[in-house]
């Protein structure tokens, strides 16, 4: 089983389609839920409840945290601020501040 980055965007929602709807399917299959078709994978995945949008988000940043470096993060927050925009920047970046900019604060002590 491969595993897939948030910040592949369409990539990590397809995969996540693809983890979760049984049996083998043609692409466009999987943005269809119910019968209705969406435009893109994130809102398939929405329709299916697959998302619990905010703690997703949460959970991606705090698991990179413990393998990702600093710098690597930022990176990571500003793609998810950039692309998911229902995000809550704001409260993210407070609730992972100190992974985020743990570097800036070593470097200037």
């Amino acid at each position: 089983m491969y595993s897939v980055s948030p910040n592949q965007g369409k990539r990590f929602y397809l995969w996540i389609l693809r983890l979760h709807v049984s049996g083998a399917k043609p692409v466009e299959d999987l943005r269809t839920v119910q019968g209705q078709t969406f435009p893109t994978f994130i809102e398939a995945c929405i329709s299916l409840r697959l998302l619990q949008y905010d703690t997703e988000l949460e959970n991606v940043l705090t698991e990179a945290a413990t393998f990702r470096m600093p710098q690597q993060l930022r990176s990571m927050f500003a793609m998810l601020c950039l692309y998911h925009h229902s995000v809550d920047a704001f409260q993210l970046f407070i609730n992972h501040k100190q992974s985020i900019i743990e570097y800036l604060i070593s470097a200037y002590d």
